[in-house]
């Protein structure tokens, strides 16, 4: 904002500038014309002859009987104009011949302020004055000079106008998008922090509760239920996990506890649970090709196994009818490629930008349940460490993400 201020007065003082630089041009060719003009009436001509008549024998007047709709004030006038105007200069003007022995007007154009001082003058001499027996001098009163400015300095001042206009204009647009976005973030901010806040609590409840229900004597099918509450209530303390750490890496980067991980175990661990997870649902084919080699990558465990998981459950989710999952793990020269592939519904091109942006959700998974919050997620996690995703994905035959993580140099 204050760069904007700054610009702006600039932008004023080079207006300024530009009207000064106007006047001085002005000047100097008001000055030269009224020279030339002043040889012409020094010598006999129609138009002198015409003027001198004019006030021969009134010479002591104050008053020149109406001397501004006489026949010579206007041929004068229409000399006077077509002189400025042959050097460009096209401003409405009045004008004055002046006894200067007896401060007496001689002659005028009608439009001219007899108690106003005269922008310009020049002394005359020849035929004139010989007429009079007097000095005279022609004085020029300026009437739209600041019109006749701006129309010289437009070619300056304009594009300076408009330019301070868009800064304006752009000022306050961005500072109204700014405003909007702060006040979406602080509510969403207030939103997690509610659910969070909200959610735990039950969920802290039901763990003391269902640890408790164990050192009961129960019956298999009451463990079993147990057992169930138990899991599920995990499974949502996890996600509350997610939510909160999504919140974190929308404002800055987490703190990451990076440790050496060695890759082949990690991903068979991370394959046998989400084998577990899915073993119930006869629907989901899942395989896994996972290369086996010694060396390893510098990642915080807990955000890498949530990354990946999400990226699973994504696959899983988004499918009609049978779906079949691939994990693939393979070595690339000094980079790990991990691709996730999947036969399900894929992703329209349109779409392939806007699914990782928070809150993005298509309209073909709004039966699926989510909040379009996990490839913010993945996405953000994976450049926190330094990686890179990819997704190839056909609408119709499924999608394939792609996460290209550095290996540790040896």
């Amino acid at each position: 904002m204050f760069s904007l201020i700054g610009l702006g007065v600039v932008q004023y003082r080079f207006f300024i500038l530009s009207l000064q630089l106007a006047n001085a041009r002005y000047s100097i060719q008001l000055n030269e014309t009224l020279g030339l003009v002043g040889k012409y009436l020094y010598l006999e001509t129609p138009l002198t002859t015409m003027v001198s008549s004019s006030f021969k024998g009134k010479i002591a007047n104050d008053e020149p009987n109406k001397m501004y709709d006489n026949a010579a004030a206007i041929q004068l006038e229409q000399f006077l104009r077509k002189r400025f105007e042959k050097v460009g200069v096209k401003v409405d003007f009045a004008f004055a011949l002046y006894n200067m022995q007896e401060n007496v007007v001689l002659l005028k154009s009608s439009n001219y302020a007899k108690n106003s001082p005269p922008d310009f003058s020049e002394p005359l001499d020849g035929f004139l004055n010989y007429q009079c027996n007097c000095p005279i001098s022609l004085y020029i009163q300026n009437k739209n000079l600041v019109q006749y400015f701006l129309a010289e300095s437009k070619n300056i001042y304009l594009p300076a106008l408009i330019l301070i206009f868009l800064l304006l204009v752009g000022g306050i647009g961005a500072f109204v998008v700014y405003e909007k976005v702060q006040f979406q973030a602080k509510s969403k901010q207030d939103f997690f922090n509610f659910l969070t806040h909200e959610l735990k609590t039950p969920v802290f409840t039901m763990s003391i509760a269902s640890k408790m229900l164990e050192n009961y004597n129960l019956n298999e099918k009451a463990l079993e239920a147990v057992h169930i509450i138990k899991t599920e209530n995990n499974k949502l303390k996890i996600q509350i996990e997610r939510i909160l750490e999504m919140v974190v890496a929308d404002k800055s980067m987490p703190q990451l506890e990076k440790v050496n991980i060695d890759l082949y175990p990690f991903f068979l661990s991370l394959a046998n649970d989400f084998s577990t997870q899915i073993s119930q649902d006869p629907s989901i084919r899942f395989s896994q090709q996972i290369e086996k080699f010694s060396r390893s990558i510098l990642a915080d465990k807990h955000y890498l196994q949530n990354v990946f998981m999400n990226l699973l459950e994504n696959a899983k989710k988004f499918k009609t009818g049978k779906v079949h999952i691939q994990l693939i793990v393979k070595r690339v020269n000094d980079e790990v490629f991990i691709d996730i592939i999947d036969d399900g519904w894929g992703i329209e091109s349109k779409f392939q930008k806007l699914i990782f942006k928070p809150f993005f959700r298509i309209k073909q998974s709004a039966n699926v349940q989510g909040y379009g919050l996990g490839l913010s997620y993945v996405k953000k996690m994976i450049k926190f460490h330094q990686g890179k995703l990819i997704l190839h994905s056909t609408l119709g035959k499924g999608s394939k993400f792609t996460v290209i993580l550095p290996l540790i140099k040896d």
